[in-house]
């Protein structure tokens, strides 16, 4: 990976040492001051919702209906930002252990601090990194290394070091924005071609708000005719991501 690469693990971790060390809060931008300034005076005015969904129980409502996950005992969200999506993951599935993990220590200690019954670390998620332990599923909500890149194989080394955290029959979920051309959505069939002990599967569903308000079949219908209507991501798609087993 090019040190042009902004995304990479080592660039995220210089740009969030940068913003720890401005101590004008108001000319800090970006993921980063978001996390400083929730941390330091509160998520309101942070600009945090720009970064995080900030009313995440919907999705994770959502992807667990679609996906029928019934009684985890472990799942990790990477990338988990302010902990929200993570510390609503704990109330939706009360019998597992949730881990949230982030490369900015700003966000986990937010984290930490606001959602005391989940277990958060500030981890430099990379290819080389420590095995974090065995999860029924690994969660990636807009995950940087899979949503602004085509280096099939920098994804491939991420996704291998994923899987090889999944327990028995675990999942990655990655969900993120479709149609945007620098991201997995764009290269997964190079991506699936690097990895031969993975499988990469394309799977759709309506949007989530969709769901929440209408029966799963009528949802998708719906989906579907707003999408060609409006030209716009009413049904999403999202990627399952397996072990296999010979």
């Amino acid at each position: 990976m090019s040190s042009e690469n902004w995304w990479a693990p080592n660039k995220l971790k210089e740009a969030e040492e940068k913003a720890r060390q401005t101590g004008d809060l108001n000319s800090i931008e970006g993921d980063f001051g978001a996390y400083r300034k929730a941390l330091l005076n509160g998520i309101q005015g942070s600009q945090a919702e720009d970064h995080n969904d900030i009313n995440p129980l919907i999705k994770i409502d959502a992807l667990s209906r679609v996906l029928h996950i019934k009684n985890p005992s472990s799942i990790l969200d990477v990338g988990c930002g302010l902990g929200i999506a993570a510390g609503a993951m704990t109330q939706y599935f009360p019998g597992a252990k949730v881990m949230g993990v982030d490369i900015s220590e700003d966000a986990i200690a937010y984290a930490k601090i606001h959602y005391p019954n989940t277990e958060f670390s500030a981890v430099t998620i990379s290819p080389k990194m420590q095995k974090l332990g065995s999860f029924d599923y690994i969660f990636c909500f807009e995950f940087y290394p899979f949503t602004r890149n085509r280096d099939a194989e920098a994804q491939a080394e991420f996704l291998k070091c994923l899987g090889d955290q999944l327990a028995i029959n675990g999942k990655i979920i990655i969900y993120q924005k479709w149609n945007e051309p620098e991201s997995l959505s764009a290269i997964y069939k190079s991506v699936q071609t690097l990895l031969p002990n993975l499988s990469i599967s394309v799977r759709s569903m309506p949007a989530p708000r969709l769901m929440n308000k209408l029966p799963y079949w009528i949802a998708y219908i719906a989906a579907v005719c707003l999408s060609i209507a409006l030209q716009r991501e009413i049904l999403r798609k999202y990627f399952v991501v397996q072990k296999i087993f010979n």
